[in-house]
Formats: C-alpha cells, sequence, structure tokens
C-alpha cells in the first residue's frame, strides 16, 4: 500500500467530518470497480442510495488518491498472478471481479505487515 493512498484515504475520512458529519461515522470501505472507478464498499449495509452517490463522487474527485488506488490494483493483480508461492495459481484477479474480493480501505487502514490482508476473501 503505498503512502500516498493511505495518507489521501486518511484525509479524505477527516474532510468528511466538517463536510458531512452525518457520514464521517458510518462504516464504509472503498475498491476498484469494473469501470476503474473508485467504489464505496457498504460494510454495516446501512448506507443508502444517496449516501453511496456522494461518497463515490466525491472519493472520485480525489484524483491523487484514485490513481494511487488503480496503481495498487493493477500490482495486486499481477501478484495474485504471479506468486504462486503465496497464491497457489489458484486466484484470479482482474477488473472485472477485484471488487468482490479486495478492499482496499481495510489495506490502507492495517498496519505494515499486517496478514489479516491476505485473507480477504
Amino acid at each position: 500500500m503505498s503512502r500516498i493512498q493511505s495518507s489521501c484515504y486518511q484525509k479524505f475520512r477527516a474532510e468528511l467530518i466538517d463536510l458531512r458529519p452525518d457520514l464521517a461515522g458510518k462504516n464504509f470501505s472503498y475498491t476498484i470497480g469494473d469501470d476503474a472507478e473508485l467504489k464505496i464498499i457498504d460494510l454495516d449495509d446501512k448506507l443508502g442510495t444517496n449516501e453511496i452517490k456522494y461518497l463515490s463522487d466525491a472519493i472520485n474527485q480525489k484524483t491523487q488518491f484514485k490513481d494511487a488506488a488503480v496503481r495498487h490494483a493493477k500490482i495486486l493483480m499481477t501478484l495474485a498472478d504471479h506468486d504462486t508461492d503465496t497464491f497457489k495459481g489458484t486466484y484470479k484477479l482482474d477488473l472485472l471481479n477485484f471488487q468482490n474480493i479486495i478492499d482496499l480501505g481495510k489495506i490502507a487502514l492495517s498496519k505494515k505487515d499486517d496478514p489479516s490482508v491476505l485473507s480477504q476473501k
């Protein structure tokens, strides 16, 4: 995980406190959708359509953040494809299924070398 992406995500969450305090405490994360846009993950299934749209629009306006997330997604796809020791060649990770498997927000907020990020479904 790049420091840029982690820093941008933390900054985005902090900005919500001032801009949308009603969303700041909500349990959400993000991933990359099949359209290469940042996609909000509603972890508790409590966000409304308008809230998800607001968060999606706001997070995708952060160009540096979005670019870092896309780069990181590509690295993860390459890693899953080429690291046969860890992934045993049994996983296919691409833009079409990335959003169903990888929670980039969880990775962004994890501590360095946290093994739990490898156990994402």
